[in-house]
Order: C-alpha cells, then structure tokens, then sequence
C-alpha cells in the first residue's frame, strides 16, 4: 500500500511540473508560442541613434538648409501642410534632421538600404526629417533635396521613402514624385571656397522622415546565400543583430533568422567582398564584431566571434565605418 501512496504522490509532481513548464490555451486545447523579448535589443540601437541635427526655418518663404553632412534642403513658399493638408504660410518651424551617408550610421539608425522586396539598394545617402511647429507634427507639400556625394556620378539615383517595421528596421520604396534626380555630376555646385561639390538632387520630395538616394542594385552574376554561426549559443536572433556590408557600393543589410543556421543572407554576388558587424546586447552587457575582407563563395559559412564592448566603443566604431 505504501509503494502505492508513492507512485500516485510522485505522478501528481510530475503532473505540476509538466504544467508549470508548458503554457496551453485552454479555450483551444493548443499550446502557445512564447516570443521572446527583443526589448533590450531595441533599446540598444535606440542608444546608438546619432543626435538629430535641429534648424529652424520660416514658413511660406523660400530657404535653404545645410546639414552637417553636406544634405542641402530648399523649401517653397507652400512646402510645408498641417494635419489637415491646409498650407502653412507663416510661423517657425523646427527642423530635426539625422543624416546616414556611411554604413555605420546606417546600422546605428537601423536603416539599412534593402527595398520592401529584399533588393540590394546602392546608396547616395539617406536623411531622416521630422517637422513641428507650436510642438504638432508638420507634413511634408513640396520642397528639394540635395544628397551629397563624395564624387561625381553617372549613377541612375532615384528618390525612395522608408518605412519602419517591428524590428525597428525601416526598409524602402521608391517615391512617388514628379521631381526628377539629377546624376550628382549634372547637380555640381561650387561652394563658397571654390571647391566642386557633387550632388543627386531631387526638387519635388513630398514627404518627410526618411527619404534616401538609391538604385536598385544589379549585377547579372551568380548569386549564394552567406550563413552566420556563433559558435557561442547565448547569442541568438533576440539578442544580437548581423549585418553584411557590401563596401564597394557603399551598401549594408541586415541578416535575419536562418533554417539550421543562428543568421542568413540571401542572394550575395559570388566572388564579391563583404564585410560583417554584429552587435549585440546581453542584460546589462553589450558585445561587438567586425570582420572585413570576406570573399563570398557558394555556400560560405561564417563563424562571427562576439567580443565584450562598452556601449562607447560601439558607437565609435559603428562611426568609423
């Protein structure tokens, strides 16, 4: 009788344990999927946002605005609309402009150059603008944006508008403008020391947050995906971002969950040279890696090596990039 007493007590701890380690729907009888929290993730990239550069301009007069990085921005007399689409023709408004022209400023925004579609862009750079007045959103009529380029170019730029995702990762379309991009080389300009500046300009944006100098790239060349092991378990998809930087057309993605893999990329030119940054943010713990000078081949598998970091040492070098 007493093994008996033993073997009911020892099924009804197994009965609690089981229920305390799976959560079910009881209105369905089917288990539930626990997503885990990327919160902390996001709140690092959060920290490693560049400071949004601030201007204040008046409405219903024609001015221009130069930011740090060179973007040239010119407002018409009816460039800027209330909630209501009504044009505003008076008043200050505030100017919050972040500017991303290198990889590394692409990655601390999270917004990197990939169409909707999962197209690898070519990047001109890229402009975040946020609008106030009396402290309410303003929205975006007709005004011109000049991306500043290091050289001059015969690059086919068109204008693209980025959208946020729920992985904080803004992706593109191209814009729907009746403005039209000069090549940078038609757009040249002299500056006030006499020194040739190059530019892709755009004189019909209608839309304001970010917008982008892009164009689709393309290369007629075999293609592979490129998987990312960490040999390191702790780190996985809800921890720790990867990107793969393309150097040669001033470009990055973001890789994502792969099938038997911690990350993939697809459809990597073969033959062609990348470069890697992960990053990655554990508790209170932030970690890093950067490798450079990998030639992609059919099947390549890398092996990234995540390093202890402070929060400072990432930014400066996400800013180096």
């Amino acid at each position: 009788m007493k093994r008996s007493v033993n073997i009911v007590i020892a099924l009804c701890v197994a009965i609690v344990l089981y229920s305390g380690c799976k959560k079910e729907d009881y209105h369905n009888n089917t288990p539930v999927v626990v997503v885990p929290d990327k919160t902390k993730l996001y709140q690092l990239f959060s920290s490693l946002r560049g400071t949004p550069q601030t201007f204040t301009v008046t409405a219903g007069t024609y001015q221009t605005v130069t930011a740090s990085g060179g973007t040239k921005l010119k407002f018409y007399p009816n460039s800027f609309k209330d909630a209501s689409g009504n044009i505003i023709t008076s008043g200050t408004v505030t100017l919050q402009i972040t500017e991303a022209y290198k990889v590394g400023a692409m990655i601390a925004n999270m917004a990197v150059p990939v169409s909707t579609d999962g197209r690898q862009l070519i990047s001109g750079g890229e402009v975040k603008i946020k609008a106030t007045m009396g402290g309410q959103e303003v929205f975006a009529n007709k005004y011109s944006t000049s991306f500043k380029q290091p050289a001059t170019s015969t690059q086919p730029m068109e204008l693209f508008i980025g959208t946020t995702d729920s992985d904080s990762v803004t992706t593109w379309t191209p814009a729907d403008t009746t403005g039209s991009g000069t090549s940078a080389g038609g757009g040249t300009t002299l500056d006030t020391s006499g020194i040739t500046t190059a530019y892709y300009t755009f004189d019909s944006c209608n839309h304001f947050n970010w917008i982008n100098c892009d164009h689709f790239y393309s290369c007629g060349c075999t293609l592979t995906d490129i998987n990312f092991d960490i040999v390191d378990t702790t780190f996985n998809a809800y921890n720790t971002a990867v990107f793969v930087i393309f150097p040669s057309i001033n470009s990055v993605g973001n890789a994502y969950p792969g099938s038997g893999h911690d990350f993939a990329y697809n459809n990597v030119p073969v033959g062609t040279t990348i470069d890697i940054v992960c990053v990655s943010v554990i508790g209170t713990n932030y970690y890093y890696c950067h490798q450079t000078g990998i030639t992609t081949a059919a099947g390549l598998v890398v092996n990234p090596v995540m390093t202890a970091q402070t929060l400072s040492y990432i930014t400066a070098a996400l800013a180096a990039l």
